[in-house]
């Protein structure tokens, strides 16, 4: 029997219900959907708003380790949809030659050394400037960027041409290009980078655990805060929150761990197509012989931003060696959906969905506990008295 090849875009179709809803996507879904790796987007100036004035300097490199790790990343300049009513306004090209609404590919991110030639403080003291940059792909056509650094300025005489040749530069209208860094953040708004994390056991290249857990968020038909209710919001509604589903982790060496958090696709194969419920996920750091749900949070190491959107993303670097609990959560409580979540690590964390709100009754136990003590140690240090070695702990007391 002949083997027929369906065009991606076909599936697409029947994943979204119609044409007209591929339309629109977001950047992080679409590299998802392709590769079947772990998206994010990042606000670039959200991003360097919040970063302070290193900012810039740490998503260059943060972009640079990614693509350097083979990750697919996509940039855009984003459209105010509602305020464009033609399809030209929603393309519209811009002075510098980029074009609105348009997903240019990176195709590298490098620092270009300058000919030490170009400057005497250079030639006398054998010091070599760089520059950051950052080359693109717009594969719906011709336009390229025509600022500093695009194909035939004068910017590139201060690179040798034995550099150029390693760069692949030309001046072909091909609609790849370089721009430096510091314009490439003035004008893209939104980076999306999608990682694809090496997770095979005979590898030479760095290697990643994966543990994925299908789960919902479900009121399973109780009333709010009821022992089976597992939609129970973000942390904003403490009363609520630990009734969500809760995944112990345990670290044995310190290093980073990523969660990956999705949700279905609403009305998935039809025409209509409803918002996503907003969700994040939130990890504490909790007791080292804990086994069973948390009943109120702790303190927090990490949280992703919640968002209307079919995934986030959440990356911890240099986790202390501890207990952990992650918590998906939707933004409100009582929202309802199913979501799969992701968790990969440079080290075994052995995550495992927690169930049990308590230790199962002992043989010979008679009655239930009055009360309950929590102690919590917050130093303790050794003194030796005359020969004599004295422990001393400073602790806290609950009732």
């Amino acid at each position: 029997m002949a083997r027929r090849n369906i065009d991606p875009v076909t599936h697409f179709i029947r994943l979204y219900g119609c044409y007209e809803n591929l339309v629109g996507g977001h950047l992080s879904d679409a590299l998802q959907d392709v590769s079947g790796g772990v998206a994010e987007t990042v606000n670039v100036a959200k991003f360097l708003k919040t970063g302070g004035p290193d900012s810039p300097d740490q998503l260059f490199n943060n972009m640079k380790e990614a693509f350097d790790n083979e990750a697919l990343i996509v940039a855009a300049i984003a459209v105010v949809l509602f305020a464009a009513n033609t399809k030209d306004e929603i393309e519209q090209t811009l002075d510098c030659g980029l074009v609105k609404g348009h997903a240019y590919a990176v195709t590298a991110v490098k620092y270009v050394e300058l000919d030490a030639k170009s400057s005497t403080f250079s030639s006398l003291f054998g010091h070599h400037d760089r520059i950051r940059m950052i080359r693109l792909q717009n594969p719906w056509g011709e336009k390229e960027w025509n600022g500093p650094w695009s194909d035939d300025s004068k910017e590139w005489e201060q690179v040798t041409e034995s550099q150029k040749n390693s760069l692949g530069i030309t001046v072909d209208e091909d609609g790849e290009f370089w721009m430096p860094w510091y314009s490439f953040v003035q004008y893209f708004t939104d980076i999306s980078v999608c990682q694809l994390f090496n997770t095979k056991i005979f590898s030479t290249s760095r290697r990643y655990h994966e543990e994925v857990f299908y789960g919902e968020w479900t009121t399973n038909g109780v009333k709010s805060g009821a022992p089976d209710d597992f939609a129970g919001g973000c942390l904003n509604f403490s009363a609520t929150f630990c009734n969500n589903p809760q995944f112990l982790l345990t670290v044995s060496q310190p290093g980073e761990i990523m969660f990956a958090l999705t949700q279905r696709e609403p009305n998935e194969g039809t025409k209509r197509r409803d918002p996503y419920v907003t969700i994040g996920i939130h990890v504490m750091k909790v007791e080292n012989n804990r086994l069973h749900r948390i009943h109120q949070a702790m303190a927090p190491i990490g949280t992703s931003d919640y968002a209307s959107a079919r995934s986030v993303f959440l990356h911890l670097r240099d986790v202390p060696v501890g207990r952990y609990i992650a918590v998906p959560t939707t933004y409100a409580p009582r929202e309802q959906t199913t979501f799969m979540l992701r968790i990969y690590s440079d080290h075994k964390v052995e995550p495992r969905l927690l169930t049990k709100h308590a230790p199962s009754k002992g043989l010979f136990g008679c009655r239930q506990p009055i009360s309950v003590t929590r102690i919590t140690i917050i130093e303790a240090f050794l003194e030796q008295e005359k020969g004599e070695e004295r422990i001393y702990a400073h602790n806290e007391l609950y009732y």
